[in-house]
This record gives structure tokens, C-alpha cells and sequence, in this order.
């Protein structure tokens, strides 16, 4: 990304492992850094990677993505 350059437009998928057997703390830390990240990298969109994820899982990764990365 850093060799691309800031103006383009990124797709990103979070850590299948982390959402479907991760703790809360794993699930946190990861989305931390994608916020870390977006703010050098304005254009970049993300969404969840996973294939069968724990209920609680779904549920800590809405909340942190709320918290973390949805702008009103």
C-alpha cells in the first residue's frame, strides 16, 4: 500500500482465524490496527473475513467495528 500511494482504493478482509476462534482481545487488536492503518490510508474499505464464526465472535466484531472504524 505504502508503494501504491495514499489515493488509491483498498479492499482489505480481516483475519479469518481471528474471527472464528479468536478472543475478543484478538478481534480488538486487529481491528485496532486497521484503524491505525486507515487513518494513512484513507481509501481503503473493510469488510469480514471468516467462514463460520463463533455467534459471540459476530457480535464483538460489530461492536468493535462500530466503535472503531463506521463513520456517521
Amino acid at each position: 500500500m505504502s508503494r501504491a500511494g495514499k489515493e488509491k482504493l483498498y479492499l482489505l478482509k480481516t483475519n479469518s482465524l481471528n474471527i472464528d476462534f479468536g478472543t475478543p482481545e484478538d478481534i480488538y487488536k486487529e481491528l485496532a490496527e486497521l484503524h491505525d492503518l486507515h487513518n494513512d490510508f484513507p481509501g481503503m474499505m473493510i469488510y469480514m473475513g471468516g467462514g463460520n464464526p463463533r455467534i459471540g465472535n459476530v457480535k464483538t466484531f460489530g461492536y468493535y467495528y462500530n466503535k472503531l472504524l463506521a463513520y456517521e
